[in-house]
């Protein structure tokens, strides 16, 4: 193997090539990168993975010689960033098995890896669907909802985040339980289907995605391949029923409250320095006379803070967990929101305006007076 490459370059590719990487792993082998120099289409490959999470990423480089070996992941970001700038020359070494020697400028380095031959890659996707849309919009869908997605293994379905193709839409979908989160942006897509993908997998995939071009995503009954311009991301995807969340949105609306989006946050974010010292970190909203009332108060102390709103309906009384209410409203850019609610007891429904491009639901805590 033998090649040069900017240090920027290959910094870049190893930043996203490690994201795959598992925080511990028993087998050395999985903490290290797959660097594969291409002679023929004068590129390096880098290849990441823990079995479950793939990231594949390639990037031009001036190949002299084609070569395959792996190397202690982190260790080789570490050794690349701190290179002085400009061009990098790797090369193995004739003298030691699965070791590499770099050259930038006056600095060298000697590193040991791996043979390539025990690197567990994840097999092709067979491919039963696919859709194509924006990367600003899948990570913007991944960012408003991956918050939702529960932590808890004793619901292993809801520890992912639910892709639902209808109707040439996408919905993300992310369920705990206490929260509902639902993202839908339109996408090119045939027919319908859905699969649920794991946090982890998403949050790799999130800082993957950029600002321009499209991302392709193809779905098998087990995995899915999001392939994003030099850039490839498999995972497995989790399997059984996810929960019908349709089935738990209210439909009716007793008492519907259109309030400043900053302002309620703000509020909340006041009472909840009160509310954190309860158990519950429990703030009450009081909904009259065009005012959103949120009040809270604990042994150290008790906050009042009115919010002016657009009152449609009765008035009521609700209480929330202030942390569950806040990641909702801090995830969103509408400036103005709608509280659609009912009774003290039943979920309290957030939408924008207009449209139907996200939906959000609090469930309530009950409140012995």
């Amino acid at each position: 193997m033998k090649f040069t490459i900017e240090k920027n370059d290959l910094l870049s590719a190893i930043a996203t090539a490690t994201r795959a990487l598992p925080a511990r792993s028993a087998s050395p082998i999985l903490e290290g990168v797959l660097l594969e120099a291409q002679e023929e289409t004068s590129r390096l490959r880098l290849v990441c993975t823990d079995t479950a999470l793939q990231v594949e990423t390639f990037v031009p480089a001036a190949v002299a010689l084609r070569g395959v070996l792996v190397l202690p992941g982190r260790l080789f970001y570490e050794v690349v960033r701190r290179l002085p700038e400009g061009e990098v020359e790797v090369s193995s070494r004739s003298d030691k098995a699965n070791a590499i020697e770099l050259r930038s400028g006056k600095s060298k380095t000697n590193m040991q890896g791996f043979s390539s031959e025990d690197f567990p890659e994840m097999p092709a996707v067979a491919e039963k669907s696919r859709f194509t849309m924006p990367q600003k919009s899948l990570r913007s869908m991944i960012a408003q909802t991956q918050f939702a997605i529960s932590s808890d293994e004793s619901r292993p379905i809801l520890t992912g985040g639910l892709f639902e193709l209808e109707g040439g839409k996408l919905n993300v979908v992310g369920l705990d339980g206490y929260r509902l989160a639902v993202r839908t942006e339109p996408c090119l897509c045939e027919g319908d289907t859905s699969a649920v993908v794991p946090s982890g997998s998403l949050s790799a995939i999130e800082r993957v995605l950029g600002d321009e071009g499209d991302v392709t995503v193809a779905l098998s009954q087990s995995a899915a391949l999001f392939d994003v311009a030099h850039t490839k991301i498999t995972t497995v995807l989790l399997s059984g029923d996810y929960m019908q969340y349709k089935k738990i949105i209210p439909q009716d609306k007793l008492t519907v409250v259109q309030v400043g989006r900053t302002e309620l946050m703000s509020a909340i974010d006041r009472a909840s320095l009160m509310a954190r010292d309860s158990k519950n970190n429990l703030v009450r909203f009081s909904v009259a006379n065009g005012l959103l009332t949120v009040t809270s108060n604990s042994e150290l102390g008790d906050v009042v803070d009115e919010v002016p709103i657009h009152l449609t309906g009765g008035e009521l009384d609700i209480a929330f967990n202030a942390k569950f209410m806040t990641d909702v409203l801090k995830v969103l850019g509408d400036e103005e929101v709608l509280l659609e609610m009912n009774t003290p007891v039943t979920p309290c429904v957030v939408r924008p305006l207009s449209g139907d491009a996200w939906v959000y639901l609090v469930l309530p805590v009950r409140v012995f007076n």
